[in-house]
């Protein structure tokens, strides 16, 4: 008999219904059960809090190692460790799975700000509300990297559990300024970009043999890479963050699952990614995508693991 079969594989999704983790979860949940031996029910089961700690910690510590709870969790998890910030899992012991999509960051602001670039942001003459999760997300991080390297000075306001209060609360003009996904905002707020209601004023770019270059979705928003110029520490840094946006959902299931599980679940995870009804569905909410299987996702994550001591040093003073 096969393994899945009679059982039910749940997706933990560790944020609030409505945003990209939540969709991720969602659409992986609705074609993945045919392409396992079995065929088994798949739930999805949201699990907010504490910036995305809850749920994933629950993977880490509570759920069985058994190949049947796999969790969507925040892709900047691996910088966690290198912060010098203690946390009840290693990031790198998760088994991923596969990734959905990369999505490059950008920073908005409210267009009735009247701030059309960096050079816009760092003259203005008051601090920009800039809506957080926490510190402990790229969201902050993308913030940080603006105030280190160009000399903005956000207000920081970081009560928000996940991207879609974060809409809700820039939609009632209680925040200025959000770090958004190039794919997520087109698909969750495109009046947004349409109407003007926000403008982008920096993004982190795709990657392409030349480099970070533009999303061709935002060809008209320059990137870190072209502002910074001759600044290779303020690349380097950039790079180092951007990468986990390289694969901006990952799937994973916890430390210390069976191979023969972890196997199983990236041959079926490919076998989703390259079907038809999937890309369809996926395509119709969150453009064409850029998926990475969990062989791709592990080498990506290996290849972070060992920063150089001086990139560690300034990852620590900058983002601190």
């Amino acid at each position: 008999m096969p393994y899945y079969e009679g059982k039910t594989l749940r997706i933990v999704v560790p944020f609030n219904p409505g945003g990209s983790f939540d969709f991720t979860g969602r659409v992986i949940g609705r074609h993945i059960s045919k392409h396992l031996a079995g065929n088994p029910q798949v739930i999805v089961q949201n699990m907010p809090g504490a910036g995305g700690l809850r749920g994933t910690l629950y993977v880490a510590q509570e759920a069985p190692a058994d190949g049947l709870t796999m969790v969507v969790h925040d892709r900047a998890g691996y910088l966690q460790s290198f912060l010098g910030r203690e946390l009840p899992y290693d990031f790198f012991e998760f088994r991923p799975i596969g990734s959905t999509s990369a999505q490059p960051s950008l920073v908005v602001v409210r267009g009735d700000l009247g701030i059309n670039s960096i050079e816009d942001l760092v003259s203005y003459d008051r601090q920009v509300l800039y809506a957080t999760p926490g510190k402990a997300n790229t969201a902050y991080w993308i913030a940080r990297l603006v105030e280190e390297l160009f000399g903005v000075e956000w207000k920081f306001v970081s009560q928000f559990n996940g991207v879609p209060v974060i809409n809700l609360a820039m939609d009632a003009k209680e925040v200025e300024a959000m770090q958004h996904g190039t794919i997520s905002i087109l698909s969750q707020k495109p009046e947004w970009i349409s109407e003007g209601f926000v403008v982008p004023i920096i993004q982190t770019g795709r990657p392409s043999p030349d480099g970070l270059v533009r999303d061709p979705s935002f060809s008209d928003v320059p990137t870190f890479h072209e502002l910074l110029g001759d600044n290779e520490e303020g690349k380097r840094l950039v790079e180092f963050i951007h990468t986990g946006d390289l694969g901006a959902w990952p799937i994973s299931v916890a430390p210390g699952t069976p191979q023969e599980r972890v196997d199983e679940l990236r041959q079926a995870f490919i076998d989703t990614i390259n079907d038809p009804e999937y890309i369809a569905d996926f395509t119709r909410s969150y453009g064409v995508p850029a998926p990475l299987t969990g062989e791709q996702l592990e080498a990506l994550y290996q290849g972070l693991r060992f920063p150089s001591p001086s990139l560690l040093a300034k990852l620590n003073e900058v983002l601190e």
